[in-house]
């Protein structure tokens, strides 16, 4: 498979921020995604600290992630990104979702 480069404008529906507060952690929950856990084209959650209903819901309004959207980290590991190939179970900090016009 090759790429294409295009520039965002001609890729994207939407482009947003996630939160930049940060919400307590908590014994279970959905997960905090952040720039940190978006590196070398992959999401890796496994290290990402667990938040309430409450916060992933207030997170999600603002900024919602679905499946084939690109993720690119905005603090920390700056322009990291990764597509989003299955569908998320987390809320996310400090990165930003692009939404994709067409979903394959």
């Amino acid at each position: 498979m090759s790429w294409k480069y295009v520039r965002a404008d001609q890729y994207c529906d939407s482009v947003r921020d996630g939160t930049h507060d940060t919400p307590k952690p908590t014994e279970s929950g959905y997960k905090l995604v952040t720039g940190k856990h978006v590196k070398a084209g992959q999401i890796d959650s496994s290290t990402a600290y667990f938040i309430s209903e409450k916060d992933y819901n207030a997170i999600n309004e603002r900024s919602l992630v679905e499946q084939w959207d690109v993720l690119m980290s905005m603090i920390g590991t700056v322009g990291e990104s990764a597509i989003v190939k299955e569908p998320p179970c987390y809320a996310i900090k400090n990165v930003s979702p692009l939404r994709r016009w067409i979903k394959s």
